[in-house]
């Protein structure tokens, strides 16, 4: 019993309690430099109103809108004024989707994001933010390969770096990694779905569109 409390602790909650209390550090840390990057940005470029998406972040329902709320009211906060910015999605809107975006009781008359219409298109010189959230696993691809394929029409303008942020290793993550070795899409073994281990790194990437 001791030998697999043992066990348990260092492969398991040990690492599993590193993760969360690194996360919990970095994490709003590296969301307010993004937000001083981009605001300072943004005024240096007093004739235009930017325009700034969320990668591969849906609108339709309250935790996704939620996202967008966020960015809003910090920058708001910040300093920025409505009139400097709007936030956009270049996501496609399922049927219900604007119902669901309205009853998150957001303020919907100043930002593109949270009106009735089609996704937004991004164009040159428009803000591309990538938050941890997305990083976590994007379309069965790791991190870097995502992030590398944003450089062909985008440019990386800012990042965050957390030195000593611990990856979510813990035992589940660990049984999930060597199910994943070989294993199609969605595959299930013993209840585990045969996928990458969320790494759950807490950085945040700005790029501008080429």
């Amino acid at each position: 019993m001791a030998l697999t409390a043992g066990f348990l602790f260092i492969f398991d909650t040990l690492p599993f309690s590193l993760h969360f209390l690194t996360y919990a550090k970095y994490l709003p840390n590296n969301f307010n430099k993004t937000l001083d990057f981009v605001i300072k940005d943004i005024k240096s470029k007093p004739d235009k109103r930017a325009n700034i998406f969320l990668a591969e972040t849906e609108i339709c329902g309250a935790n996704q809108a939620w996202a967008y709320f966020k960015f809003s009211e910090f920058l708001l906060y910040k300093g920025l004024t409505a009139e400097q910015f709007d936030l956009k999605s270049n996501q496609k809107k399922t049927p219900d989707c604007d119902s669901s975006i309205h009853d998150t009781k957001v303020s919907l008359d100043r930002f593109t994001v949270f009106q009735y219409g089609p996704a937004s298109k991004i164009a040159k010189g428009d803000y591309l933010i990538v938050t941890p959230e997305i990083t976590d696993e994007i379309k069965n691809n790791s991190n870097k390969d995502y992030l590398e394929s944003l450089n062909n029409e985008h440019d990386l303008v800012f990042r965050t770096r957390s030195a000593f942020a611990f990856p979510m290793l813990n035992l589940k993550e660990i049984i999930r990694y060597f199910l994943s070795v070989g294993a199609s899409p969605g595959q299930k073994l013993f209840g585990v779905s045969q996928k990458r281990p969320f790494m759950r790194w807490p950085d945040f990437y700005v790029f501008i569109h080429k």
